[in-house]
């Protein structure tokens, strides 16, 4: 990885630099006042608030090359463990070397795991020497990860945070790394979608993009990235599939040491990097519309769902979850499962991971995980895995809608 290359091709960007910049600015100490003033309260009073807010919000960016080498081996052997476990076309990923130099970069993944966080910049970094900043919530602000997170650049956000003066200082931040030039990587459904379908795209940072682009004067064009991103087996599968049934969040660090004292693995990780929307493109279309941040997040939502690969995990779930019955035998349901990988190709759907030959090996793969049992030649589903199932045909479910 090539540090010089690294964030902002406007010199060097860290805490200090943003801080300096942001509560020097024009615009935000204007929008402060118009604050204080409606509101009745003190500018000593709103500034330190503000500060204390930039403190947990902004990202702590190092160039030290150890750390970034320290990085770059732990997600590799740690995470990651073997290389050929990424699956993306790397022709559509190189385009992006090539948009980046003359435009903003904008990346849009879904989100399945917590490994998305690591995975994806790894790609970046390792491939295009991209290191964006990434928008992280604040449930991954803890120690020691928020402060290695933050070291990368990440950035946090609070969901809940009800304050105005929070949001003016996010917003600003937000175009203080326009204004650099600094690629940045949010995703477009918040938070994990739980359920193992989609969610509907939030609608705030794209905004704040928006916002950056004309508060900072940015000439280039800002290139919306859509990325589909899907797993053979999600690693902490059973943490979400436990916190959609109980609608309760369980602690973050959870599923990461399972992952790493355990060695849980995650398969195969797809990736698909699709044609980037623009947006003097989708400005020149919308024509004024107030609805055209809705319609821009639904159109890279939807180029997203269009693009998800299709897993074995996800086929076999959908297939079982459709026969519906607790217990089946192997050759029917080795017969539906070709019956749908062939309603999939035909509808143009990415199936080329698909291993018809060798489906009695997948099926052993998900029996390892505890996700059905194998008995005799016949498929049994136990009560317990039906949320399992449902999880992962939730992946593929819009593609027979």
């Amino acid at each position: 990885m090539y540090l010089e290359k690294v964030w902002s091709s406007n010199g060097k960007f860290d805490y200090k630099i943003a801080k300096n910049e942001l509560f020097s600015d024009s615009g935000f100490i204007s929008e402060l006042k118009k604050f204080c003033s409606s509101n009745g309260i003190s500018a000593e009073d709103a500034g330190a608030k503000c500060r204390g807010y930039f403190s947990s919000i902004s990202g702590r960016y190092t160039y030290n090359k150890a750390f970034w080498s320290a990085m770059e081996y732990f997600v590799r052997t740690r995470i990651i463990g073997d290389r050929n476990n990424l699956k993306y076309g790397k022709k559509n990923l190189m385009k992006l070397a090539d948009l980046a130099k003359d435009n903003l970069l904008v990346i849009l993944p879904n989100h399945k795991s917590v490994f998305d966080f690591m995975i994806l910049p790894y790609i970046l970094a390792t491939e295009l020497s991209l290191f964006p900043a990434i928008l992280a919530a604040e449930v991954f602000d803890i120690f020691p990860i928020g402060c290695i997170f933050r070291k990368t650049g990440s950035y946090f956000v609070r969901r809940e945070e009800k304050d105005p003066l929070y949001f003016i200082v996010f917003k600003h931040y937000i175009a203080l790394l326009l204004k650099h030039h600094i690629a940045n990587l949010f995703f477009i459904e918040g938070g994990r979608n739980k359920d193992g379908g989609y969610s509907e795209p939030k609608l705030g940072v794209l905004k704040y993009i928006i916002y950056g682009k004309e508060r900072s004067h940015i000439r280039e064009d800002i290139l919306f990235v859509p990325v589909s991103i899907s797993y053979e087996f999600i690693p902490e599968h059973k943490i979400v599939v436990s916190e959609h049934m109980s609608q309760k969040r369980k602690h973050i660090l959870k599923s990461l040491i399972k992952y790493l004292s355990f060695g849980e693995k995650f398969g195969n990780c797809y990736l698909h990097f699709g044609d980037p929307i623009k947006l003097s493109d989708f400005f020149s279309k919308s024509k004024g519309d107030s609805g055209m941040i809705q319609n821009l997040a639904n159109k890279v939502m939807n180029e997203i769902k269009e693009h998800i690969v299709v897993t074995n995990t996800s086929l076999i779930s959908y297939t079982i979850i459709k026969i519906g019955k607790e217990i089946l035998p192997l050759d029917k349901l080795r017969m539906n499962i070709r019956n749908n990988y062939y309603l999939l190709r035909k509808s143009g759907r990415d199936v080329k991971n698909i291993d018809l030959k060798n489906i009695e090996r997948h099926l052993r793969l998900m029996e390892s995980k505890n996700i059905i049992t194998i008995k005799d030649d016949e498929i049994h589903v136990p009560k317990s895995s039906k949320s399992a199932l449902e999880y992962y045909r939730k992946n593929i479910l819009h593609f027979f809608e």
